[in-house]
């Protein structure tokens, strides 16, 4: 048997998660909250969706990263093409395993006055044992 659940992945660290999932507009980079929960799945399929944009020359790059304890660094596992205009951009399902335990959203934002509205979700999948 197959699970899937789906996730928002730009929940900031110090939002109420009850409130419901919104698009995330940035204006400066910065990273999601983490994602322990993610790390009992095999794989997922990325979904970044660009509703909005502004700015001269604005440029958003999109990472989702896991967590080394052993290194004590967070690695990029997904980098997006970095966006410039209102885009949707669906990535392949990951085919590796999901490697870490921990993970994490982060986002560099560059331009003069950007903003960007965006949001990040993931379809996690795990296979359960029948033994």
């Amino acid at each position: 048997m197959t699970i899937k659940m789906q996730f928002p992945l730009t929940t900031l660290p110090t939002a109420n998660e009850q409130a419901g999932v919104s698009p995330l507009t940035v204006t400066a980079s910065g990273n999601s909250r983490e994602y322990p929960e993610l790390g009992s799945f095999d794989s997922g399929i990325f979904f970044l969706d660009v509703t909005a944009v502004s700015g001269t020359t604005p440029s958003l790059a999109v990472f989702f990263q896991g967590y080394s304890p052993i290194s004590e660094k967070w690695h990029d596992i997904i980098t997006f093409t970095p966006q410039t205009a209102v885009t949707s951009t669906v990535i392949a399902p990951v085919t590796a395993s999901l490697p870490y335990q921990t993970y994490r959203t982060r986002w560099t934002v560059t331009g003069t006055t950007p903003s960007f509205t965006f949001s990040l979700g993931v379809i996690v999948s795990a296979s359960e044992s029948t033994a």
